[in-house]
C-alpha cells in the first residue's frame, strides 16, 4: 500500500529489508561524492544525505515505528 510493505504478524521485516536495501543505494550517491581525490563539502554532503536517504528511511514512521521489533530498528539505525 503506497509504498508500505505489509505481512501478516505486523512485524514489517519486509518493508524494512526493502528499505534498508533502497537506503543501502542511495548512500552509494553519498560514498561516490566523498572521494579523496575529488569531494564535495560537509554541508553538501549532509543536505543530500536528508533530501536522499532520510526520506527512505522515514517514510510511514507512523505507521511502523509504534510496533516495530527492536531488531529491525537496529537495523534502520545501522544504516
Amino acid at each position: 500500500m503506497l509504498g508500505l510493505t505489509y505481512d501478516p504478524k505486523l512485524t514489517f521485516s519486509e518493508h524494512i529489508k526493502l528499505t534498508t536495501e533502497k537506503a543501502s543505494t542511495s548512500l552509494n550517491i553519498l560514498r561516490a561524492l566523498t572521494t579523496t581525490q575529488w569531494g564535495k563539502q560537509k554541508e553538501t554532503l549532509v543536505a543530500t544525505f536528508k533530501s536522499i536517504t532520510r526520506p527512505i528511511l522515514e517514510y510511514a514512521s507512523t505507521v511502523w515505528s509504534p510496533i516495530i521489533r527492536e531488531t529491525n530498528l537496529n537495523k534502520l539505525q545501522t544504516i
